[in-house]
């Protein structure tokens, strides 16, 4: 099938070729505003065809680079868990209806979906998917508490097809049953079922309760990556994936997901024209979460086996590096991880003074703060209520 397209694809930029040739020819002669529309439509028909065939182009050459640059002898260095051939086997088997009915039964009622058509098996075999496995449309939502007139302070949502997001469900189940024990070390516990942030909080709590207590020299560093979901690259994400095990199959199938998509922005009812997304992965799909955990598993890794960057030991002998130094060899490991993952080198730090928020909850230097800091402010909240 695929190769069926391809050869379409070809016929038809060699029909729109000698169309544009002809209507050239004709306006030469007639100057006709007729002709000179029909020329443009042509024009534009064939442009969108060669920008097609130059971006497939400029993806294969990238995953090469990936899998012979120094990106692979960065790789080497790094010791990613790895799927077994039996378990990456059991990820890419046919989707069963089954699977199509368990997910069906948990989506959420009064959603907003994008536009929608069955795909599956077919899709996922002949690499084939309809095109409103393409589109999205993106909606924003105010964050509470910034300047309703600042761009920055609205996060953006993708409005998505079901039939994307119920093969998204699929995917995303089927990576949950070797993520937590294989794939995602302990320390990572955003998006991977049965694991808490509560529990990252707690092990924060610990670690600067036994560096206080011990006069370890410590400080508590938080990294946020700014739009992280946007600033996934594909190439990025397809070699990651080969690295844990993931067989050429299933990051095909991953790769469906991300295929050529477009989206337009609506606001206040009304939409834009469709453009083109070059990196990234959508947010609202129920599998990103997991890919944006595996994409940063790298860094994570990285961190954990520089021998230049000291944790704080506990009294059980762990040491814990989660909670990170500023110093050089840490900024070596983010430049470096930017420089592969294509995510932006710069890097910008604020000194909190009341506190550092972490996943919710303001930390603070001395524990007594700890109630004044977080829990004044709710009650305060729940008492105008």
């Amino acid at each position: 099938m695929a190769s069926k397209l391809k050869k379409q694809r070809i016929q038809k930029v060699n029909d729109l070729e000698n169309e544009v040739i002809r209507l050239e020819q004709i306006h030469k002669r007639d100057r006709k505003k007729e002709t000179l529309e029909k020329l443009k439509r042509s024009r534009e028909a064939l442009n969108k065809l060669l920008t097609y065939k130059a971006e497939g182009a400029m993806r294969y050459t990238g995953q090469k680079y990936y899998e012979v640059g120094n990106h692979a002898n960065l790789f080497k260095t790094l010791n990613l868990p790895k799927l077994t051939q039996e378990e990456a086997d059991d990820l890419n088997k046919p989707i069963t209806d089954t699977e199509v009915k368990e997910v069906i039964k948990l989506l959420k009622n009064n959603k907003s979906p994008g536009t929608d058509k069955l795909i599956y098996n077919y899709a996922l075999k002949e690499n084939d998917p309809p095109k409103s496995c393409s589109e999205a449309i993106i909606t924003v939502i105010h964050e509470e508490g910034k300047n309703p007139k600042d761009c920055a302070s609205y996060r953006p949502i993708s409005l998505l097809g079901n039939d994307l997001k119920i093969l998204g469900s699929i995917l995303a189940d089927r990576m949950q049953r070797y993520l937590k024990n294989i794939i995602i070390k302990p320390d990572q516990t955003g998006f991977i079922t049965t694991r808490q942030g509560s529990n990252n909080i707690r092990r924060v709590l610990n670690i600067q309760s036994t560096a206080k207590k011990d006069c370890q020299p410590s400080m508590l560093l938080a990294l946020d990556a700014k739009k992280a979901f946007d600033r996934v690259d594909w190439d990025y994400l397809n070699y990651t994936l080969k690295k844990m095990g993931f067989n050429n199959t299933f990051i095909k199938w991953i790769s469906i997901l991300n295929q050529n998509p477009i989206s337009r922005v609506r606001v206040n009812g009304y939409c834009s024209e469709f453009f083109n997304i070059k990196m990234g992965v959508r947010q609202g799909s129920p599998v990103s979460p997991i890919l944006f955990a595996i994409s940063i598993e790298p860094l994570a890794e990285l961190i954990r086996t520089n021998k230049h960057i000291e944790g704080i030991i506990d009294k059980g002998g762990t040491e814990h590096t989660i909670s990170l130094f500023y110093n050089t060899p840490l900024m070596k490991c983010l430049l470096t991880f930017g420089h592969i993952s294509g995510y932006k080198k710069e890097v910008k730090f604020k000194w909190p003074k009341a506190g550092l928020k972490y996943l919710g909850v303001i930390l603070t230097n001395n524990f007594p703060l700890l109630y004044d800091a977080n829990c004044n402010t709710i009650i305060s909240q729940m008492k105008k209520d």
